[in-house]
């Protein structure tokens, strides 16, 4: 890796993940602590601690270590999803029916080490190689997100049409287009088709996830 290589993952992963942490405790002195505060707390965490992982998985001096820290983030990262469905929910209409939007993190975190069984170096890093999974599992695995994505965009295409203020209305638009761009287009593109054909394509999880907090 070069000390380009380097700078790239370090400023994307864990100044990143600096930016959200203080992004995410200003909101906190701003709004004090509510519902909307704290799942925006915990959304902005969990992506700082996916941030952290994901730069120690690339940085690792081994690939038994890589593979060990990538499993590991890839356990959070369903919960990034989750949290950030539980934050528009809460914007919309605070009530404790909606942590129920958690049971599919949950359910993706037990499934999401499946398919991570190799890594292999290139120019930023190692990077993970997906590999074949029985049926069963795959259809839970990439069913579940799919369907917790479509699941997602109804939500807020429903909120940004039915939302009682214009300024609701518009803010659950904004959502629903970065939520689109950056998640389901962006790291669909990125983690599942670029990366794999090419080890050496520059990974922009970190980015993206920094853009759709922001």
């Amino acid at each position: 890796m070069t000390s380009l290589s380097f700078l790239f993952l370090f400023l994307q992963y864990i100044v990143g993940a600096l930016l959200i942490i203080g992004l995410s405790l200003l909101a906190i002195a701003k709004f004090k602590v509510n519902p909307v505060a704290v799942s925006l707390l915990v959304f902005g965490a969990c992506i700082a601690a996916w941030d952290i992982l994901v730069f120690l998985h690339r940085i690792a001096e081994t690939a038994e270590t890589s593979l060990t820290i990538l499993k590991l983030s890839s356990i959070i990262s369903p919960f990034i999803f989750g949290f950030y469905f539980l934050l528009f929910l809460n914007i919309w209409q605070t009530r404790k029916l909606n942590l129920l939007c958690l049971i599919p993190s949950f359910v993706g975190g037990a499934f999401s080490t499946e398919n991570i069984n190799e890594v292999t170096p290139g120019a930023y890093g190692w990077s993970y190689r997906m590999q074949p999974i029985s049926q069963g599992t795959a259809l839970t695995l990439y069913g579940a997100t799919i369907a917790y994505m479509l699941i997602i965009i109804m939500v807020l295409v429903y909120l940004s049409l039915r939302s009682p203020s214009k300024n609701l209305r518009k803010r659950f638009l904004y959502i629903l287009t970065v939520f689109i761009l950056f998640q389901v287009i962006g790291l669909i593109l990125t983690n599942v088709l670029f990366i794999q054909i090419n080890p050496d394509f520059p990974p922009l999880g970190g980015i993206l996830h920094l853009a759709t907090f922001a």
